[in-house]
């Protein structure tokens, strides 16, 4: 099968799952690269600090928590639409074979 012949939404899904997964690794990097002590949590004196006892900022555990729930998001999301455009593709050679 090649691309003249899918539809044009084929070719959109595929784009779309491209980036979806472009942006997970990012952000999956992003938070490897900044913060290689996670988790960060919180300590009961009041403070922060990573799996390896490095002190953290509160604006530290902020981000690292917007991060963690970005991820949480993304990842489903990028999962969930690949999962689509494979059902997608194999429908349609099912479909291309029969004809």
């Amino acid at each position: 099968m090649n691309n003249v012949t899918r539809p044009g939404w084929h070719r959109v899904l595929n784009y779309i799952c491209i980036t979806l997964i472009v942006i997970v690794v990012l952000i999956m990097a992003f938070g490897i690269i900044k913060w290689p002590d996670a988790p960060i949590r919180q300590t009961p004196a009041g403070g922060f600090v990573g799996k390896t006892g490095v002190a953290h900022t509160s604006e530290d555990y902020e981000l690292f928590n917007l991060w963690l729930k970005s991820l949480l998001v993304s990842f489903p999301l990028a999962f969930a639409v690949n999962f689509i455009a494979v059902i997608a593709k194999r429908k349609r050679k099912k479909e291309s074979i029969k004809a």
